[in-house]
């Protein structure tokens, strides 16, 4: 094994990550500029807002929130890093694909791929780590160090798992029709979300856990901005099912094309997905929280987790096509911030409903004919 031909790579690689940076930065300065508007116009319109409920909840229950947002935070991280080292076992053009083509010792490329794990794995750690104490909680060293180690040790998973590619996927058949185009772009996509597509079974899975967390949150009496808080996430993991489909989609979307599909047929079949599982998740939860709250559905207070679980999916559909829909972590963040805003906006007051709308037209607006030319 040669070391210095192993660091050799292992600069190789930092390189071509810096260049891809480089070329993309006004994208991703854009990109995070905006974000970051939004997030700061969010927190200073509902700052006195969100303190009021702070402050009305428990220190005990604050302490425990701010550690599960921890957690969710290392598992986000190790979630990140076992994609990445799956996609690097099996992506064909990597650089340790090349270099073994080209007939480099196998130790060597085994060096280079330790040394690059563990720079990916403690530029990550130390990022999140450092977002964790300085900003949300601080857990005792054994605890840091407990989920440290953990998240990993699970990213390593990556390289064990097997390639997304290798069982080539089955389709059922579409029959398109004047009367059926609209019914089989639905049940074909929702046949992909439940039986196919395992990330986004993932995601709905994982909107299932905070499903669970809202009745828990209803079981301890604890208050009513924690129900509306889990389950505007179990919306957004919902939104996050469609998301990841619709990365899937735009790997084939000839198929429609070639068929006829025009962007309104496009979107209104998500329109239609989102629709169904923002009302499932809305309703669900609604009831979830009911189970040990005094009268229950019949306040008034208790609908507002139907509109806040609908609005992720269904503003989906008016924010797909506004930037990349290959990207999904892109996705995700604008979808994120929006719902966010919206959400809170709903629980602030009822009449913040009629915000959803209007941001859904004028957000078709924008992405007009995006199919066609995403």
């Amino acid at each position: 094994m040669n070391l210095h031909r192993s660091v050799t790579l292992s600069v190789i690689f930092i390189r071509s990550l810096m260049n891809k940076i480089r070329y993309d930065l006004i994208r991703e300065i854009v990109i995070g500029v905006c974000s970051l508007v939004l997030i700061l116009l969010f927190l200073y319109i509902f700052q006195d807002f969100i303190n009021v409920k702070l402050a009305a909840t428990a220190p005990a229950s604050q302490a425990g929130f701010a550690a599960a947002f921890s957690y969710f935070l290392f598992c986000i991280a190790s979630l990140y890093m076992m994609k990445t080292f799956r996609s690097w076992a099996h992506h064909e053009e990597s650089l340790e694909k090349t270099t073994r083509r080209l007939g480099e010792n196998p130790q060597t490329i085994r060096a280079y791929i330790i040394i690059k794990t563990l720079f990916v794995q403690a530029s990550l750690l130390s990022l999140v780590t450092v977002i964790v104490l300085r900003y949300i909680y601080r857990p005792s060293p054994i605890e840091l160090a407990i989920c440290l180690v953990s998240t990993s040790f699970i990213s390593l998973l990556g390289f064990a798992l097997p390639s997304p590619r290798a069982h080539e996927k089955t389709y059922r058949s579409i029959r398109f029709s004047a009367d059926s185009r609209m019914r089989s772009l639905i049940s074909w996509r929702l046949h992909q979300i439940f039986f196919r597509n395992r990330v986004t079974r993932i995601a709905l899975g994982a909107s299932a856990l905070f499903l669970a967390l809202t009745a828990y949150v209803s079981w301890k009496s604890a208050p009513f901005s924690l129900a509306v808080l889990s389950t505007l996430m179990s919306g957004y993991l919902a939104c996050g099912a469609m998301i990841f489909q619709l990365q899937d989609d735009m790997e084939h979307p000839w198929l429609e094309r070639h068929c006829g599909i025009s962007h309104e047929d496009y979107t209104r079949a998500y329109f239609i997905i989102g629709a169904l599982f923002g009302i499932t998740v809305g309703l669900l939860n609604t009831v979830a929280w009911s189970l040990w709250t005094a009268n229950g559905i019949l306040v008034l207070e208790t609908w507002k987790l139907l509109a806040v679980g609908c609005i992720p999916p269904l503003l989906f559909t008016s924010l797909m096509f506004q930037v990349d829909p290959k990207r999904p972590g892109i996705q995700f963040i604008t979808s994120f911030i929006v719902s966010l805003f919206l959400g809170t906006a709903v629980f602030a007051h009822w009449l913040s409903l009629l915000l959803v709308p209007i941001a859904i037209y004028y957000s078709n607006q924008y992405q007009r004919n995006g199919f066609y030319q995403s």
